[in-house]
């Protein structure tokens, strides 16, 4: 007669199917578990592109990842848009410029543009 007697089979009992604010608690649920894997793949995607520059022999993927870390360039428009045609970009504003990229790239893979490009400099 116990109410919550399947918990022990993994299956979650709720008294009411919402939480107290009216959302859904296994939307809620989802949601979280969304935004996790997002923060992973973005994380996967960073670090996969300061391991190309390294394979590349441009620069050590943790001087890189700590150079984003430090935010030493930090008006990413203006180098991306406006410096790149004035004056010839170093490794570190280039791996900025690539970095913001992956950042946002939300499930496209932009590791075989880079490789291209890195192949041709």
């Amino acid at each position: 007669s116990d109410r919550y007697s399947l918990q022990n089979y993994g299956v979650s009992m709720f008294d009411k199917p919402i939480n107290k604010d009216g959302k859904s608690k296994k939307l809620l649920h989802s949601e979280s578990i969304s935004t996790t894997k997002l923060y992973t793949q973005r994380k996967k995607r960073k670090q996969n592109l300061a391991k190309l520059f390294e394979e590349f022999k441009l620069s050590s993927s943790a001087t890189l990842l700590t150079q984003e870390k430090e935010n030493i360039y930090k008006n990413k428009w203006e180098l991306r848009a406006k410096k790149v045609f004035k004056e010839k970009l170093e490794v570190g504003e280039l791996f900025t410029i690539f970095y913001t990229l992956a950042k946002h790239s939300f499930n496209t893979p932009i590791n075989a543009n880079v490789i291209q490009f890195l192949g041709a400099l």
